[in-house]
C-alpha cells in the first residue's frame, strides 16, 4: 500500500531502540538532536509559506515492549523544557518550530530499558475530519503535498511515489458530490495484513484527478484520520 512505499522511500521510521543489549537500569534516558527525530521537518519549513497552506507533516510515536505513558519525550529549548505528547490523532505535539531546529534544540527520551520506540511520518491535510467536507481544500492539499514532497526529497525526488490521493480512515462508505449535482461513491479498501505482520486499516479513497469538479464529500460517520498518499 502507499504507506509502506512512502515510508520506505522517505525513511520515515526512525528507530530509537538501544544497540548493544538491554541496560540493567529500569529506565533509560538518552538525548539526541530534535532534528534527528523529525526527518524532513526543516525541509517542510523551508517551503514557501504559500506552498504549504493546506498540508503538514505528522509524526506518530510507535512503542513496543512498554505502555505509551511510560515514554517521556521532552524538547529542551535552552532553559525551557517542553513535554511532547500525542494529540487526539496520535501525532506528537507541540512540534518543534523552525527556529528551535535551527538552534539545534535537543530532545530527551526516557523509557523502560527494554522498550523499543520509533517515529512514523505521515503527510496530512490541514482540513479537520468531518462527516461532510469541502472537496477543494482536500484537492489543494494533495496538489501542494505532491509538489512539496519532490522538494522535500531533494535528490530522491525521482524515487518518490506520486502523492495523488486522500485516504479516509474510520468510515466504511462515502460519496462525492460533483459540480453538476450528481454523486459518485468513494472506493473502499478493506483492512489487510502484510507478510511481515504490518496492519493496514480499511479506508475510503478520494483521488481529485479522478473526480474533476468535486464539490463535497460525505461519509457514513466522522473519519478518524485523513492521510495523503499514493497509489500502491
Amino acid at each position: 500500500m502507499h504507506r509502506r512505499k512512502f515510508a520506505a522511500v522517505l525513511a520515515a521510521a526512525i528507530a530509537l531502540s538501544t544497540a548493544g543489549g538491554v541496560s540493567a537500569a529500569p529506565v533509560e534516558t538518552k538525548t539526541l538532536p530534535a532534528e534527528n527525530l523529525f526527518p524532513f521537518l526543516r525541509n517542510y519549513y523551508a517551503l514557501p509559506a504559500a506552498e504549504r497552506t493546506q498540508f503538514h507533516l505528522g509524526y506518530a510515536l510507535r512503542v513496543q515492549g512498554a505502555r505509551p505513558d511510560q515514554i517521556n519525550l521532552t524538547l529542551q529549548d535552552g532553559a525551557n523544557k517542553i513535554r511532547m505528547v500525542p494529540d487526539a490523532q496520535g501525532y506528537l505535539s507541540p512540534m518543534p518550530t523552525d527556529a528551535q531546529l535551527k538552534a539545534k534544540a535537543k530532545l530527551s527520551l526516557s523509557r523502560p530499558a527494554d522498550a523499543k520506540c520509533s517515529i512514523s511520518l505521515e503527510v496530512l491535510p490541514n482540513q479537520s475530519p468531518a462527516q461532510s467536507m469541502e472537496a477543494k481544500p482536500l484537492a489543494l492539499a494533495v496538489s501542494q503535498a505532491h509538489t512539496g514532497s519532490k522538494k522535500l526529497a531533494g535528490l530522491l525526488a525521482m524515487a518518490m511515489p506520486t502523492l495523488d490521493r486522500v485516504n479516509i480512515l474510520g468510515v466504511t462508505s462515502g460519496e462525492v458530490k460533483l459540480a453538476n449535482g450528481t454523486t459518485r461513491p468513494l472506493p473502499f479498501t478493506p483492512a489487510s495484513t502484510s507478510k511481515t505482520g504490518g496492519h493496514y486499516p480499511a479506508h475510503l479513497t478520494f483521488v481529485p484527478a479522478d473526480m474533476p469538479g468535486a464539490v463535497a464529500l460525505t461519509f457514513n460517520g466522522v473519519p478518524t484520520r485523513l492521510l495523503i498518499g499514493s497509489k500502491d
